[in-house]
């Protein structure tokens, strides 16, 4: 009989450790699968604060067209921040505008065509996009007139602001 009681004991405590380890096992899984969640939202909302800071650019090029004119022509084959319209060295130093839960920078390079007398005919949006920790680049091509010049939008891969 006390060899019985010990054995029932044995299994339940068995039955604790099993129940145990499955409850253990689901909540790392759904730690894990909420990282993952808000990974993708945080690209997610990075991709539309790229689009944003774009739409934002052409914006600020559709207000002041004759600014945005001499501008190319004044900063041929440099990159200029657009929110705050100074030249950057390369592309660090663009300022941040905060959206949502994360930020956007916008930035222009002015394209030099070759013939100093011209100026800049077209120039080059980076839109920049942050949240929770992810980072996305749109970049499109624009021409002197501040049009978006078709067919030229994409992503785009590696460093940036």
């Amino acid at each position: 009989m006390a060899g019985q009681r010990g054995s029932v004991y044995v299994v339940v405590l068995g039955m604790a450790m099993l129940v145990t380890a499955i409850g253990l096992s689901s909540l790392l899984h759904a730690r894990v699968t909420h990282r993952q969640v808000m990974r993708f939202h945080g690209m997610d909302q990075a991709r539309v604060l790229a689009g944003s800071a774009i739409d934002v650019g052409l914006f600020l090029i559709e207000q002041d067209a004759a600014a945005w004119q001499q501008m190319l022509g004044d900063a041929e084959g440099q990159t200029v921040d657009l929110l705050t319209g100074t030249i950057v060295p390369g592309a660090g130093g663009a300022s941040q505008e905060s959206l949502g839960g994360g930020t956007y920078s916008i930035l222009a390079t002015f394209l030099d065509d070759g013939d100093p007398a011209s100026g800049a005919d077209e120039a080059t949006l980076l839109g920049v996009g942050r949240s929770a920790g992810a980072r996305f680049l749109l970049e499109v091509r624009v021409d002197a007139m501040g049009h978006v010049v078709a067919g030229t939008w994409r992503r785009r891969m590696g460093s940036g602001t």
